[in-house]
């Protein structure tokens, strides 16, 4: 009588040095994610529009503590269930979050442009033309212009970068055969934050 025995599966043997850099690799995955997530939240808390600096910083504060505690130390089922449904509440509320315009701007764009179309003329109130001395030494004058689109002669464009890297303002300038240079740009000149601007909601028009 012969017996053959089965030789092993050589899908086992195959690279078996990979297993534990595979583990690794998906366990820092997953530990970044987590970071970025509660980072994430943490900030929409803290930029909320809730009316107390002191209140958005406690809230983040203790987000974060509950979301470290929820993950790294008490990894029970009820717990995770809790941290995703204080997530739920929190995006669900980001969400709700309504541009607005009622801000602490800057005088020069504290006024904002309006047009009112009518046929082939254009009415703009708010124009800012101010008389400037230096950055933070000017006259304040807004002005009403009416014009034409079909005067319109010519286009610019124009990139206006205030730090280091590809971030800037786009400005459109319009000009006319009977009437002034105008020109429109894409954000209000609000002092641009980069985290604030990736944790809350906010609205952006012309001036």
């Amino acid at each position: 009588m012969c017996v053959t025995l089965a030789e092993p599966s050589r899908g086992r043997r195959r690279w078996p040095w990979l297993s534990r850099p595979l583990r690794w690799l998906a366990g820092g995955t997953g530990a970044f994610l987590r970071v970025l997530l509660i980072a994430w939240f943490s900030l929409a808390i803290y930029y909320s529009p809730l009316p107390w600096r002191w209140l958005r910083l406690s809230l983040s504060l203790a987000f974060l503590a509950f979301a470290c505690w929820a993950w790294w130390w008490k990894r029970r089922p009820r717990v995770s269930l809790a941290f995703a449904a204080v997530c739920l509440v929190v995006f669900a509320l980001w969400t709700r979050i309504e541009p607005s315009h009622d801000r602490p701007w800057r005088p020069e764009v504290a006024v904002m442009p309006r047009a009112f179309i009518d046929g082939d003329r254009v009415r703009i109130t708010g124009v800012r033309d101010f008389g400037y001395r230096s950055r933070n030494d000017f006259t304040e004058r807004f002005e009403e212009r009416e014009v034409s689109p079909s005067h319109l002669i010519g286009l610019d464009f124009y990139v206006s970068f205030f730090t280091a890297g590809p971030v800037g303002h786009t400005f459109v300038s319009f000009l006319f055969d009977d009437a002034p240079r105008s020109a429109s740009r894409s954000k209000p000149g609000r002092r641009w934050a980069r985290v604030s601007s990736r944790s809350r909601r906010s609205s952006s028009s012309s001036s």
